[in-house]
């Protein structure tokens, strides 16, 4: 969190004020603080002596002051005050935080008043409250600030064993109600007793967190920590410590309250569990939609290829959409550009019919919604090229939910077959005037081979009759 910070040369003349600072002792901007004393800040002139002395000295000092505002009302604050030094060792100024604790006192004042009430409250609140004592503690920490030490995350992660050595040193002083229906024991002894087998292995690690919080002066801390219940069951509990304020040089009390959030955690996992299939699920959606637009677009260049050698193409008229569709075999069919703009005076400037009044009908009546035969007819395309087309058109299909209806049409290019079919009628007409030369030849030449062979046949039947008489020589 953000704290009041300032600081100040060694006779107690403020050179610099941090925005929380000025704005909590009531001044406007820093130039009104720069240069004031900070036993003018201060409620007690002799007790900022007092401190001041304590730092050249010790070098640091922290502990409840009372401070005054620019209008001259004062306040509770907390404040941790530390002397800087050169390379050399030889002292520059000192640097101080502060924390209002005007709330805090207040709300010490009123719990001491209302300590019947206080009680009532923490013994059956819903949620699980311990009262520690972390005196013992606060002692360790002391006696690592006269060692010089002061970087505590790097000491706790270099002497792992110290933070159990620290746990087995808080006394567990109050629980209410809720924290031994939790643990399902009876009494707070028998809590004590049992403690430390509830931790697991990385409950360790949110204790070291607390106690550097702790030792770097914070009187908050918030975690997550995991737990065993003497049932076997594993508990996730968030975590939220808070020290009193009239304890914050003691730590001799601690408020430590926990909250079950297992069912969280564990739809947390749920959650993360359906993520992961859904993210599993969406890659493999991925892959196949990647895998059948690959295989779209093969069956789509095959059916390109199978429509260029059949010379098929196709249109396509959409309710919802302006204009009628056109494939690429379409364009190639009526020998037209791709980047021609389709229209119907287009179509008609474009390509000569037979009978373009005809066709001009039939357009009519797809647009607007008519069934159609199918139709063969001749154009002269737009490149000027004789060809011969077969039209072949369905009927509507609705686009569903009302969104109107999409008419379909196929157009054949039939050239190559109609002349196909010239040639086999021509050749036709060639075998049947064949067949007729031929017919007349053999009627003519039979003609013409009776007329002797008459003759021949009477000669020999006179000479059959004359032979028996001996007159063949009046033959």
């Amino acid at each position: 969190c953000i704290r009041d910070r300032a600081m100040s040369d060694l006779k107690g003349l403020i050179t610099y004020a941090n925005p929380s600072f000025i704005k909590l002792w009531g001044f406007d901007r820093e130039s009104e603080i720069l240069g004031l004393s900070n036993k003018e800040l201060g409620g007690s002139p002799k007790k900022i002596a007092e401190i001041m002395d304590a730092v050249r000295k010790s070098g640091s000092w922290s502990g409840k002051d009372t401070a005054k505002k620019k209008d001259g009302t004062l306040f509770d604050i907390y404040l941790t005050a530390n002397l800087v030094k050169d390379s050399k060792g030889l002292p520059l100024c000192v640097t101080a935080t502060f924390v209002d604790i005007t709330e805090q006192e207040k709300v010490k004042k009123q719990l001491l008043q209302s300590e019947s009430k206080a009680k009532i409250l923490f013994d059956y609140s819903p949620m699980i409250i311990w009262e520690e004592d972390f005196s013992e503690v606060k002692s360790f920490f002391n006696e690592l600030r006269q060692k010089g030490i002061k970087d505590y995350r790097a000491y706790f992660d270099a002497a792992p064993d110290k933070v159990k050595k620290l746990a087995s040193l808080v006394q567990v002083t109050q629980v209410n109600q809720k924290s031994l229906d939790f643990y399902g024991v009876s009494s707070l002894e028998e809590l004590r007793t049992n403690l430390p087998d509830w931790f697991m292995e990385d409950s360790w690690e949110v204790f070291k967190e607390e106690l550097i919080a702790l030792a770097e002066g914070e009187w908050e801390f918030n975690g997550e920590i995991r737990v065993r219940t003497p049932r076997g069951e594993i508990k996730h509990l968030s975590m939220h410590l808070a020290v009193p304020p009239h304890f914050i040089n003691t730590l001799e009390v601690v408020l430590v309250s926990f909250m079950d959030i297992t069912e969280i955690k564990e739809n947390e996992g749920i959650l993360r569990e359906k993520e992961r299939q859904i993210t599993e699920y969406s890659s493999r959606l991925e892959q196949k939609v990647a895998e059948r637009t690959k295989e779209l677009r093969i069956s789509q260049a095959k059916l390109v290829e199978a429509n260029k050698l059949a010379k098929i193409g196709h249109w396509s008229l959409d309710d919802s959409e302006k204009g009628v569709k056109w494939s690429e075999g379409l364009y190639e069919i009526y020998g037209l550009e791709k980047k021609t703009q389709i229209s119907k005076k287009v179509f008609f400037e474009k390509i000569r019919f037979d009978d373009p009044e005809d066709i001009s009908r039939r357009i009519d009546a797809i647009n607007r919604g008519e069934i159609m035969d199918d139709i063969e007819y001749r154009i002269i395309d737009g490149k000027g090229n004789e060809k011969y087309i077969r039209s072949i058109h369905r009927p509507p299909i609705d686009n569903g939910q009302g969104k109107g209806k999409t008419q379909f049409g196929v157009i054949q290019d039939i050239t190559r077959q109609k002349s196909v079919e010239n040639q086999l009628v021509m050749a036709l007409e060639k075998e049947q005037e064949l067949n007729e030369l031929k017919s007349r030849f053999v009627s003519m030449a039979s003609h013409e081979f009776r007329t002797p062979l008459a003759a021949i046949l009477s000669s020999i039947h006179l000479i059959e009759k004359y032979k028996d008489l001996g007159a063949i020589d009046k033959l």
